[in-house]
């Protein structure tokens, strides 16, 4: 529909596959087929005439080598040439590309994708996205003071008629500004894919235009090169304008003005964008149940108009070079990519051609699909900033080079002052909550917070930066940089634990489903009181099988005299295991390495793939991120392109003194991307000092939460949980052996 990687594509596309442009794949694939064609011409050769006609020693005609196969040698060693750098690119270009997709997947997860959704918004709109502050007023204070002023209405209030009636109206307009808030953020979103979809259609036009021009220019240079003109330099204009064809832009101040009328030839009808970014709903399947697309299977061509399908599946092992890499949570999300309703058909709802639906939730597939289209349209370069406050990295980052020339004579307050405005924010924001906390433990009214907790909270963030200090600052500080720092521990602290509670309890919440539908068919409506040792049944018309079953549950008539009724799926484990002790260990081992260990390593995981951070850019990167940069810093109008993006700036302001004048003045302009090269050992070290911050952040939160929420109890059970914790640190222990794989 429009887009080159489909809607319930998440992790999908980033096990390896390279779902970008493929003009370079075809054009190394044309370089290939002319070396072959040049390695199979037979080798020219012509006899060497000596002046008395003398042979060689060996009795044989001496021959030199023609100008015709110097010239085939030539040509083959320029085509190795360029084929080992095209290789090289797209190599990069699909780990990179891999990596962004999976970035972009999981921040279009996390904060129901408002993370994913400002930084999509801003790449093709340059609309940046209010303030932490603006924010908070309006979708959190806003709706906590009126809820408050409606207590203090219901007290205060003496009539009835007046008090029901207030209270009620200040309620309806809660929900009321909650409603219109969410349909604002969805109109925005919309119109964030519906410009997405019209500039790929422009593309495609002017990208077929440019292909019309080229065939005829093509046509011309045959006629030239056959004798109808002898002018050559007609030949050489024919071949300086072919060269101008391969950057073209799509975008331009003369372009067409949009028209909403004609959003079906973009790929998808107003109804299925709107479906894209519901709260809760169906979004018409772009594939169906078998993998295929409007154009056939995956891959194949249509019979009507010859072109490729746009979806590349994980799923389709036909191409087995593009589908050899399928990951852990690719063949996971596989299960839920299946179109539900495959037999319904959506053309009654404006959508045609669909059949069946997937269930989406608050657009975050949508989200995800726009990021991954942003991905393939906008290069590299043009995307290193950070997300929240899109600032450029190069706008910070010379500072941490610099540091980092220097050496061990920077001290700790000059690498805070590289710190970028994202790692600024942070801090900031924690030293607010800091504040808060204190003060509320110094309020004599509130009596569920007092001094000694806010001691231990101080203590489990001091253990946890402790522990990152003789990580990072004894050894590593020029390895990975303290902006870096904060911003991978501030990823596992909010993020990561985020995401692993949500999983873990929906663990949860499944087996406990599971659990009551085993009682359920088992009929199971009470228990023996004493120790969980029996359970009373009702005794119907079972059968041998269910009876069976039963005593291997655990069924003792007569052992216990008392009984009550079940209180919770604990009964119902304890008693089995008061049956069945060998189960306490397998239940253990699920519990303890599948359902928590292997969430929380693989979710530590992720929030070292979500921070983008210059630390880990490539020289090439920086250098071609250094070329745009002046046109990113000033705000000048910004052009997509269909292999590049193109940023025109106004004459009028880069010629200006002032300007000139701000941009040498900058750091960046003294920034050497050479100065990017770094050893191996170098890099390695920064990428496990970046996953032990994650884990830490993240050791932190659940030491929070296991500490402050539940060991409660007294002070002693909170300092002891903190003592057995900080004893064994399992998370950083882990996330260093993960960091070896990461490294090769």
């Amino acid at each position: 529909k429009g887009f080159s990687t489909p809607f319930c594509g998440m992790f999908r596309t980033s096990g390896g596959i390279y779902t970008g442009d493929d003009s370079r794949e075809r054009e190394l694939q044309t370089l290939q087929e002319q070396m072959r064609v040049l390695k199979q011409q037979p080798p020219s050769s012509s006899p060497s005439s000596s002046p008395n006609g003398r042979k060689s020693r060996f009795g044989l005609q001496q021959s030199r080598s023609s100008p015709k196969s110097n010239t085939n040698q030539r040509r083959i060693n320029k085509l190795q040439t360029r084929i080992h750098a095209l290789q090289a690119e797209l190599a990069h270009n699909q780990l990179e590309l891999s990596r962004a997709n999976l970035r972009t997947d999981l921040c279009s997860v996390h904060c129901l994708g408002v993370l994913q959704s400002d930084y999509t918004r801003y790449l093709y709109t340059s609309t940046p996205p209010p303030t932490f502050l603006k924010r908070s007023c309006c979708h959190i204070l806003t709706p906590v003071i009126i809820f408050l002023v409606a207590g203090w209405c219901s007290g205060h209030i003496r009539s009835e008629y007046m008090n029901s009636l207030v209270c009620t109206s200040l309620v309806w307009f809660i929900v009321v500004w909650i409603v219109v808030g969410c349909v604002r953020g969805r109109k925005k979103r919309v119109a964030v894919r519906e410009e997405m979809l019209w500039r790929l259609y422009r593309r495609e036009l002017k990208w077929a235009e440019r292909m019309e021009e080229r065939k005829k220019k093509r046509g011309m240079k045959g006629l030239l090169l056959s004798g109808m003109s002898a002018n050559r330099h007609d030949v050489d204009d024919l071949d300086a304008d072919d060269d101008d064809d391969d950057t073209y832009e799509y975008y331009s101040e003369d372009e067409e003005e949009y028209d909403p009328t004609s959003a079906h030839l973009y790929g998808q009808t107003r109804f299925e964008m709107n479906c894209a970014h519901r709260m809760f709903g169906c979004y018409p399947a772009d594939v169906d149940a078998f993998g295929h697309g409007p154009n056939g299977p995956s891959g194949e061509k249509n019979d009507d108009t010859g072109d490729e399908s746009g979806y590349v599946l994980q799923s389709s092992g036909n191409d087995g070079s593009k589908n050899q890499y399928p990951d852990l949570c690719t063949n996971l999300w596989n299960i839920f990519t299946y179109p539900l309703l495959p037999c319904f058909n959506w053309s009654c709802c404006g959508s045609p051609n669909s059949y069946g639906c997937h269930l989406q939730f608050c657009g975050l597939c949508g989200l995800a699909q726009e990021a991954r289209e942003a991905n393939i349209s906008i290069p590299r370069h043009y995307r290193m900033m950070d997300y929240i406050t899109m600032e450029p990295f190069l706008k910070y980052y010379p500072k941490i080079v610099q540091l980092r020339l220097l050496g061990r004579n920077g001290s700790f307050l000059d690498h805070c002052r590289a710190l970028s405005h994202l790692s600024t924010i942070l801090l900031q924001a924690w030293l607010l909550i800091i504040v808060i906390l204190l003060s509320l433990s110094l309020w004599d009214a509130v009596r569920f917070w007092k001094l000694a907790d806010f001691a231990v909270l101080t203590a489990t963030f001091l253990q946890s930066f402790i522990v990152m200090y003789m990580v990072h600052w004894g050894w590593h500080r020029y390895d990975l940089s303290i902006d870096a720092v904060i911003k991978y521990f501030a990823c596992g602290f909010v993020l990561c634990t985020g995401m692993a509670f949500t999983i873990e309890a929906s663990q949860y919440l499944s087996m406990k489903l599971v659990l009551v539908l085993v009682v359920k068919f088992l009929g199971v409506s009470e228990v023996k009181d004493n120790g969980f040792g029996g359970m009373t049944i009702k005794m119907d018309n079972w059968s041998d099988v269910h009876a069976r079953l039963l005593q291997f549950v655990g069924n003792d008539e007569g052992f216990y005299d008392s009984r009550r009724h079940l209180s919770g799926e604990r009964d119902i484990l304890q008693g089995f295991f008061d049956r069945n002790p060998w189960a306490v260990l397998v239940y253990s081992f699920l519990t303890s390495y599948i359902m928590a260990g292997l969430v929380e390593e693989v979710c530590k995981y992720f929030g070292f793939v979500m921070v983008d951070h210059p630390d880990f850019c490539s020289e090439r990167e920086m250098a071609k991120a250094k070329e745009i940069m002046p046109t990113l810093l000033f705000g000048h109008e910004t052009h997509v392109g269909g292999d590049d993006v193109e940023l025109t700036a106004s004459r009028s302001t880069v010629e200006s003194k002032e300007t000139r004048l701000t941009v040498t003045e900058s750091p960046f302009a003294t920034f050497d991307p050479k100065n990017q090269r770094r050893s191996l050992s170098s890099i390695r070290a920064g990428v496990t000092v970046a996953m032990v911050a994650v884990a830490l952040g993240f050791t932190c939160c659940e030491n929070v939460v296991y500490i402050l929420v539940y060991n409660r109890s007294s002070l002693t059970a909170e300092l002891a949980t903190l003592v057995m914790k900080s004893m064994f640190p399992i998370h950083a222990v882990c996330a260093a052996i993960q960091s070896i794989h990461v490294c090769r």
